[in-house]
């Protein structure tokens, strides 16, 4: 009997040993568990992705073919009837402003002094500053502010706000340089209902006009009306312009925006990547010595 619980005892000392080295080799350091696999992308997620980058493409595409269909139709006779009409691309929307009112008949914005009145009212300067203000943060190093604005009807009236809002928040140090685009006279008349309004209408350009000039220029350092004309080019003019259509607002508008392109090249140009380039004062100096008008 005590022989066998001998045996016994020497079993249990046996079991309990190996169970121990095995919890020790199981402890050991150079022993850990491998990692898990991180899951991959499932094929499933993998086609939703390229039908997104697909659809985004598509939509690129699709906008790229409106704007150059857009663009095609201000070439047909008719299809033009306002400026938004060439402003095809999106604007960014804090450059927006919103003209609160109702502007037709007598009150169709036409005269200078209703977007001076309508800036004045409601302490709109304010909003006119801080949509400024938002663009003028974004530069790294502002050298200054190239303007292109309708300086004829009420819109010339806004514009002389803003640009004394310009010169008031940032001071004569920061040079402005403003061109305008503007309408033919014959063209404002054409579209007179009676020759007693056509001469009317006459009258009330060439007011606007003597407004925009006193007023605007004084807040420039370069003032440089461009105005459409629809008269036949001459015969010298036409071979250096092959294809130009006088009477087309797309081409004189394209026109336009060559000249604007021209007059604003040496400011835009850094030194050393050509001859040429200079700041917006020393542009404006050279193009005009006699004051910031420009004819």
């Amino acid at each position: 009997g005590g022989g066998g619980g001998g045996g016994g005892g020497g079993a249990d000392a046996i079991d309990a040993l190996r169970a121990k080295m095995t919890s020790h080799i199981l402890a050991s350091p150079g022993k850990k568990p491998k990692p898990k696999p991180k899951p991959s992308l499932s094929s499933l997620d993998a086609e939703a992705k390229r039908a997104k980058e697909e659809a985004k493409k598509k939509r690129r595409e699709e906008a790229a073919a409106r704007l150059e269909a857009s663009a095609a139709r201000l070439e047909t006779p008719g299809e033009v009837n306002s400026w938004t009409d060439f402003g095809k691309a999106l604007f960014h929307p804090r450059s927006a402003c919103l003209l609160t009112g109702l502007w037709h008949g007598v009150d169709a914005f036409a005269g200078f002094g209703e977007g001076a009145a309508w800036i004045e009212t409601e302490d709109r300067r304010e909003e006119v500053r801080d949509r400024i203000r938002f663009f003028a943060e974004e530069c790294d190093a502002l050298r200054g502010f190239n303007v292109l604005l309708d300086d004829l009807g009420g819109f010339g009236g806004f514009a002389a706000a803003a640009l004394e809002e310009l010169r008031d928040e940032y001071g004569s140090a920061t040079p402005t340089c403003a061109h305008s685009l503007r309408a033919s006279r014959e063209e404002l008349t054409t579209s007179s209902a009676s020759p007693d309004d056509a001469r009317g209408d006459f009258r009330a350009a060439l007011l606007n006009e003597a407004l925009a000039s006193a007023t605007l220029g004084a807040e420039c350092e370069l003032y440089a009306p461009l105005q459409l004309g629809l008269r036949p080019l001459s015969a010298s003019r036409a071979k250096l312009l092959a294809g130009l259509d006088a009477r087309s607002k797309y081409h004189g508008t394209a026109l336009a925006a060559a000249c604007v392109e021209s007059s604003s090249t040496p400011w835009r140009t850094r030194a050393r990547d050509g001859v040429g380039a200079g700041d917006m004062r020393a542009t404006a100096r050279r193009v005009n010595a006699d004051g910031p008008f420009v004819a």
